[in-house]
């Protein structure tokens, strides 16, 4: 169990290892594929967008490539910063991005088809198993003190969390099936900029998809999706799973930066650092950063509303460690050059 409260806040590098691109990946995968995604769906329905033929829709997703293409930039924040200009690519760009996560997601896998030097979803369900080994034990699951707060699309860690669950513990038919619902509903997994889609074992009033099917690639089904996305500065409707992420931080004990890549305009959405709260250890991912990358994280850090000061600093080639210090909180901070597996088996949640 991971009693201690411990939040983890996930980037595009630890969906990777399940077959999800990275933020550099999806750029170049809608660069060169988006066209043919839109023209199957065109060629399938005459009214994609209400009140504009699809002629036009073919214009303006030529037009949003070749810019995209050109502004060198990852595909949500072109979205935000044309957005504080003008609404003409949004709806496209979020259909590029909605497309290109179902088709990732229709062919993602788990278990032993994953690389086992990578696979951190598997030793996320060792330690948040515990002891437990009968169904009887399941309320057990709900000591486990986590929350999820992912910038990515995809609903892959909520999917994988349901299927060892469901399998490891349940028979097809059995009437236990709702508690363990009730289980999986209460672990908090805060997309900052939404998902593609609910699942369709999520509670709530909404509609639903089932994960990894083929059957979705259909305009009046894209077109939904398409308002489940949200940009960086969609500030009204995450402002609700933006609060709770940001409580969730500052209650925490323990932070696990996996696969994040530190971009400024993310941490602004959270407020880090100034959302730290007290004494609390900070880990992170950071490969392919370099030494000097990752020390001027920290410096900038430093230099936040609320100063800290940098204390005990070790920066070596692969690791950063350093006390942040500003009376009366102590971070303890270490941004390591590996994998979200090595970071959890080197600074083990235990």
């Amino acid at each position: 169990m991971i009693e201690k409260e411990t939040v983890f806040i996930l980037g595009a590098g630890a969906s990777k290892p399940y077959g999800f691109p990275t933020g550099q990946e999806l750029r170049k995968k809608i660069i060169q594929h988006f066209e043919e995604d839109l023209n199957s769906i065109l060629e399938s329905d005459r009214d994609l967008f209400k009140d504009e033929p699809n002629f036009s829709v073919s214009q303006r997703a030529k037009s949003f490539l070749v810019q995209f293409d050109e502004s060198d930039l990852p595909i949500d924040l072109f979205l935000s910063l044309h957005s504080e200009l003008s609404s003409e690519y949004e709806d496209i760009g979020k259909m590029a991005i909605v497309m290109r996560i179902l088709k990732a997601e229709e062919k993602s896998y788990f278990r032993e088809a994953v690389d086992s030097k990578m696979n951190w979803y598997k030793e996320l369900w060792r330690l948040m198993r515990g002891d437990i080994i009968s169904a009887g034990q399941l309320a057990e699951f709900k000591a486990n003190n986590v929350t999820f707060i992912t910038f990515n699309y995809d609903r892959s860690l909520e999917h994988y969390l349901y299927t060892v669950l469901r399998n490891s513990f349940l028979s097809i038919s059995d009437p236990a099936m709702s508690h363990l619902l009730d289980i999986l509903n209460e672990i908090p997994i805060h997309h900052v900029y939404g998902k593609i889609d609910w699942l369709i074992w999520e509670r709530g009033n909404h509609i639903a998809s089932e994960y990894g099917s083929p059957n979705y690639y259909r305009a009046d089904i894209i077109t939904r999706l398409i308002d489940n996305i949200r940009i960086i500065h969609d500030d009204d409707r995450a402002q609700g799973e933006i609060a709770k992420a940001q409580r969730a931080i500052e209650n925490a004990k323990r932070i696990y930066f996996l696969g994040f890549g530190f971009a400024s305009e993310n941490l602004e959405v959270l407020d880090i650092p100034d959302v730290f709260s007290h004494s609390q250890k900070i880990y992170g991912t950071t490969l392919g950063m370099s030494e000097n990358q990752r020390m001027a994280l920290i410096t900038k850090w430093c230099d936040g509303k609320k100063k800290f000061r940098i204390e005990a600093l070790n920066n070596t080639s692969n690791t950063t460690n350093c006390l942040l210090i500003r009376e009366p909180k102590t971070l303890e901070v270490t941004l390591r050059s590996c994998n979200c597996l090595e970071l959890l088996n080197e600074y083990p949640l235990e």
